[in-house]
């Protein structure tokens, strides 16, 4: 299920998101609608999400905070929409951000056998 964010509450939610899946091992896509999807990355815990107001973006960090070397920041522009996916019972699976040019962002978290 995806919910969508108000814009306006874009900073505070994705805040709290961060909160409750920092340290989740992530897989990012991105969907265009000429291309189809592509793997940006996949296997790095997540470190935050964030939004941006005045450059109205949204950053996704990713990578370990203990090593320096081994992390990146994905930036998505001209956003028009966030959602917050979640299963049956609530529990974040991930975001779905689209853009106003129609391509997709997708941020998941790698399922661990056992759980």
């Amino acid at each position: 299920m995806t919910q969508q964010i108000p814009r306006i509450n874009w900073a505070a939610e994705l805040q709290s998101f961060t909160t409750r899946n920092a340290g989740r091992i992530t897989l990012l896509e991105e969907f265009d609608r000429e291309i189809g999807p592509v793997d940006v990355e996949r296997d790095y815990p997540l470190r935050g999400v964030s939004y941006d107001r005045r450059d109205d973006r949204i950053d996704i960090m990713l990578g370990d905070r203990s090593e320096v070397g081994r992390h990146l920041t994905h930036t998505i522009g001209d956003v028009l929409f966030v959602g917050l996916v979640s299963d049956r019972d609530g529990a974040d699976q991930g975001l779905r951000i689209l853009r106003r040019d129609g391509a997709e962002t997708v941020l998941g978290f790698r399922r661990i056998s056992g759980r």
